[in-house]
C-alpha cells in the first residue's frame, strides 16, 4: 500500500521486504576462501551482509578484503545477504581480514 502522499505508480517497497531489494555500497571485511563466502560492511551502518562468491558479477571477478563494492541488499532466512555484488574500488579498510 502506498504511503500517504505517494502516488500509487511511484510506490517503492521498503528496505528488506520481498521485491527487488535495496542497492547499497560497502566494503568487503571478511572472506572465507575455503568456503566460498564473505561479508560486506555497508556504508549506511547496517549490519554486515553475507555474500556467496556466486553473487559477484561478473562471476570471474576475484574479491579481496578491502574492496569497495556496490550490491543489492536482501533479507534472507538467516539475515541480511548481498546479491549482484560488483567491485568498484579497492583497499578502503584496515580492520578487515581474510581467512584461508
Amino acid at each position: 500500500m502506498p504511503t500517504k502522499g505517494n502516488a500509487p505508480g511511484n510506490w517503492q517497497p521498503p528496505a528488506h521486504t520481498s521485491g527487488a531489494g535495496v542497492t547499497l555500497t560497502g566494503v568487503v571485511v571478511r572472506l572465507r576462501h575455503d568456503k566460498g563466502f564473505g561479508f560486506i560492511r555497508p556504508d549506511n551502518g547496517e549490519n554486515d551482509h553475507f555474500f556467496h562468491y556466486e553473487a559477484v558479477v561478473p562471476i570471474a571477478t576475484i574479491v579481496h578484503v578491502g574492496d569497495v563494492v556496490r550490491f543489492v541488499s536482501k533479507r534472507g532466512e538467516k539475515g541480511l545477504r548481498a546479491v549482484d555484488v560488483t567491485v568498484t574500488g579497492a583497499d578502503r579498510t584496515a580492520d578487515a581480514h581474510e581467512e584461508d
